[in-house]
């Protein structure tokens, strides 16, 4: 018995000369015990969300004539713009 019968593989995951594990078989081992993170388009855009609410709520706050909240509001948005290309 070899060791391909003892483990039942798919036919593309042995070696066809030694009858062991190829290199197929130890790569999806190593994709099964990395976590599944979550994708960079996701967080760019929950980010880009959150950077054009700030914007917004800025513009409000100039038609209302509070220059400094307006500002710390902008400014607010520039440092997650800095933070989302980090």
């Amino acid at each position: 018995m070899t060791s391909r019968d003892n483990k039942q593989l798919p036919e593309e995951e042995y070696c066809h000369y030694s009858g062991l594990p190829s290199v197929k078989f130890y790569e999806n081992i190593e994709k099964e015990k990395m976590q599944v993170k979550e994708s960079k388009t996701n967080w760019h855009f929950r980010i880009s969300l959150v950077k054009s609410v700030l914007r917004m709520c800025a513009g409000v706050y100039l038609i209302m004539g509070d220059l400094v909240l307006a500002g710390s509001l902008l400014i607010a948005a520039e440092v997650l713009g800095i933070v989302e290309e980090l």
